[in-house]
């Protein structure tokens, strides 16, 4: 209703008419914000499996730096934190890769 107002299409999508009016260069600021607005998401999700899997369901606890092992822990809490969001990425990507066009659930009958 407010795009036919302005002048505008209400069957076309408001970031759609945005960027046909601003021209290139608004669509490019629209595509970097919103780039920088998923990659922070993205990071908080990786960086909270990662720590939910090290900590909160392994606990594990790193021992001193001096004290022998302290850096064999420690490299193993990492490379386990970095599995945990290898993991987390390839989960959350399996419904695209299965294609959700024709199946809205992973075990919906075919």
């Amino acid at each position: 209703m407010a795009a036919q107002t302005v002048g505008g299409n209400a069957t076309v999508a408001a970031p759609v008419q945005v960027a046909m009016a601003g021209g290139v260069g608004i669509l490019a600021l629209m595509m970097s914000v919103m780039m920088l607005s998923g990659s922070g998401v993205l990071d908080s999700t990786f960086s909270s499996t990662s720590k939910a899997v090290v900590v909160d369901l392994i606990g594990a606890q790193h021992s001193a730096e001096g004290s022998s092992g302290g850096t064999l822990a420690q490299a193993q809490s990492v490379l386990l934190g970095r599995m945990s969001m290898v993991a987390i990425a390839v989960l959350g990507n399996l419904p695209m890769l299965l294609g959700t066009a024709k199946r809205i659930f992973l075990f919906a009958p075919h």
